[in-house]
């Protein structure tokens, strides 16, 4: 039969309307009255779920085994409940939300595979799994986001298109058709990002981190991402590679997180921008940029450190570090590197060896004080005094392993 274009418009109206309330005139909300433009976006919605719900009941007595137009009733009934639900756990208001997301997931899980159903089946459960998350149920969380992957990784086998909702409410001849599929593979980097901090949670740090890494890698590809958040977020990460001794996954993080920054301060500064904004972008710049060379810093000094332990390790304990690297280095490239990124130059500035002699040191020893001179610029005594003092430790701790490489040579 077809729903008719009018029917649609409306429709898509009361959408655009509550859309508009959260996305933009809720940033003019004052402190007293935090969710005003979120209340009355959810009135809008179920005021639009009551009209869904109504035509679907007349829908499904009229189509004895439900055709077309019930599947896209019933998709866009769970569109609206998971909005819904999603703002009812922005308002803190738990239960309603978690009720109104499995609604939703109720409504999806049966066409999961079908291009109207899976956007909001993963949308629903990427919010479900916050829900999960502030009571503590962590495990409970990470199943969930598992089988959303799963699931969305069966849906891109078989080739098929996702729908959104606006996608819905437009004729087949208006649809675009990359609306769907560009959210889509948001969803799945944002169910990618939950499953990292769920298994953060629950103590799995190598599995988060490669959560966070495919993450970061999907931010890139898709170009959906904040470049100093991404090159925070990579340095960060780096971290973890360091501690595990994994300096070649660590060095290709920290790589990606200096190529990132230098591109963006090219294009940070806009004829537009005011004078003081000016001003602040290129200070907030200058500190995050000194924070990637305290991660850069520590790198140097890790594998300064660790090269010196090798020294002083019996040949049993040796024996067992390079078991852990041999199992490191059955892990796919895809696992740990930025394929869209040409870090070769950065990545040749400094070894993810370890070092064997007193020169291999030297020039590790020399890189990290080049990175703390950057770092130690930004830093001031007179007004960071506990970084500053944190900058000027590690260049004493340089001086340390790089002596004792000094003699063993």
């Amino acid at each position: 039969m077809g729903i008719a274009k009018e029917t649609l418009s409306d429709y898509k109206e009361l959408y655009e309307k509550a859309n508009k309330l959260v996305e933009e005139e809720s940033r003019g909300d004052p402190p007293t009255d935090p969710f005003r433009s979120h209340y009355k976006a959810r009135d809008v919605l179920k005021d639009l779920k009551k009209q869904l719900e109504d035509q679907l009941v007349s829908i499904q007595a009229s189509e004895e085994d439900g055709g077309k137009d019930d599947l896209c009733y019933k998709s866009m009934l769970a569109f609206i409940c998971r909005d819904l639900g999603r703002i009812y756990v922005y308002t803190e208001e738990l239960s309603e939300g978690e009720t109104l997301l499995n609604r939703c997931i109720e409504l999806t899980d049966p066409v999961k595979q079908c291009a109207e159903g899976i956007i909001p089946y993963l949308g629903a459960i990427n919010e479900l799994s916050l829900v999960f998350a502030t009571r503590q149920e962590y495990r409970k969380a990470a199943d969930m986001l598992i089988k959303a992957e799963k699931n969305y990784e069966d849906f891109k086998a078989n080739g098929v298109g996702a729908l959104a909702i606006t996608d819905l409410f437009s004729p087949p001849d208006e649809a675009d058709a990359a609306s769907g599929p560009t959210e889509l593979e948001k969803l799945y980097t944002l169910c990618c990002f939950y499953l990292a901090q769920m298994y953060g949670h629950l103590g799995e740090p190598e599995k988060s981190a490669s959560c966070c890494h495919r993450t970061l890698r999907r931010q890139l590809q898709y170009k959906s991402y904040d470049a100093i958040d991404f090159a925070l977020n990579t340095a960060t990460l780096s971290q973890f590679y360091i501690g595990e001794e994994r300096f070649k996954e660590a060095r290709h993080h920290l790589a990606a997180a200096t190529l990132v920054m230098a591109e963006y301060e090219v294009t940070m500064l806009t004829p537009d921008m005011s004078e003081q904004q000016r001003q602040d972008a290129t200070e907030t710049f200058k500190h995050r940029y000194a924070d990637v060379a305290r991660c850069w810093a520590k790198y140097g000094l890790y594998l300064l450190q660790t090269s010196k332990s090798r020294l002083l390790k019996d040949d049993d304990e040796e024996a067992q570090k390079l078991d852990k690297a041999a199992q490191h280095l059955r892990l796919t490239e895809e696992d740990f590197r930025f394929p869209d990124l040409d870090l070769t130059a950065c990545e040749n500035r400094i070894s993810c060896d370890y070092c064997l002699t007193f020169d291999d040191a030297k020039l590790v020893f020399h890189f990290v004080n080049e990175w703390l001179d950057i770092a130690k610029d930004s830093y001031k005594a007179e007004t960071e005094a506990t970084e500053y003092s944190k900058i000027m430790q590690d260049y004493a701790e340089a001086y340390k392993p790089h002596s004792i490489l000094r003699r063993e040579s």
